[in-house]
């Protein structure tokens, strides 16, 4: 991966330097200084070039939509919000601008808000797949486990090897002890991506509730074995497995 950003930072420097300084213009170095911010993860660094760039070339819109994704990776997500809705206002092209606005209300637990926002952008023709699936993900933390199941069965009608999806559907039929339909859709995610540690972390939990304890042993600890960031959380339910 770091080799990639130095390949992607030497580019970039040299499309630069290999124009006569009187052929670059302000609005285009402040966004090059911008980008290797953003690479960096300088991102108040980052939103300073880019709001350069704006005052300089005012119909560079796109600069709003970094400005948020940079908020938003300082958690700073009233404003990254504002950002991302200051370049939908302006730029047709919204690329996946709707899907950060979402997921800045989704990280400040306001999910009825980021619902809102994920029906706007289908309504708006935005590809729906993984919206209606961030959709699943909010009614589950909104109890309203139907029409997260719902949503979810949406989200795989329109891309079946969408692999969020069955995780999401799995996640849900968990939760109203729908185990079977837990297991079957959480085998789907991973026929599409077999290293998925949420799959064998919901399997665990699934087979567990059908006190079929073995196999939830099993699929619990090749969670931890993908992602040992799940080893707390797991072996505090190991503890109380038998």
């Amino acid at each position: 991966m770091k080799d990639f950003f130095t390949e992607l930072l030497n580019k970039a420097a040299e499309k630069y330097s290999s124009k006569p300084s009187s052929e670059v213009s302000k609005a285009e170095l402040a966004k090059h200084s911008a980008e290797i911010n953003y690479i960096e993860n300088n991102y108040d660094e980052a939103i300073k070039n880019y709001q350069l760039a704006l005052e300089s070339d005012q119909n560079y819109f796109e600069a709003h939509y970094w400005i948020g994704r940079c908020y938003f990776e300082s958690n700073k997500l009233d404003k990254a919000i504002e950002s991302f809705n200051n370049f939908i206002s302006l730029e047709k092209d919204f690329k996946d601008a709707y899907y950060w606005v979402g997921l800045s209300y989704y990280k400040k637990f306001d999910y009825q808000s980021a619902i809102n926002v994920y029906e706007i952008a289908i309504s708006k023709g935005v590809p729906p797949a993984r919206y209606y699936c961030m959709i699943s993900y909010c009614c589950i933390k909104n109890n309203k486990i139907n029409k997260a199941i719902t949503s979810a069965k949406k989200a795989i009608l329109l891309d079946n090897k969408f692999s969020e999806s069955y995780i999401c559907l799995g996640i849900a039929y968990n939760l109203i002890f729908s185990y079977e339909l837990a297991i079957e859709n959480f085998n789907k995610a991973l026929e599409i991506e077999f290293n998925e540690a949420r799959a064998y972390l919901g399997l665990g939990m699934a087979y567990f509730g059908l006190n079929q304890i073995t196999e939830s042993k099993k699929h619990f600890l090749q969670a931890k074995l993908i992602d040992p960031d799940f080893t707390e959380y797991i072996d505090k339910i190991l503890e109380k497995i038998p």
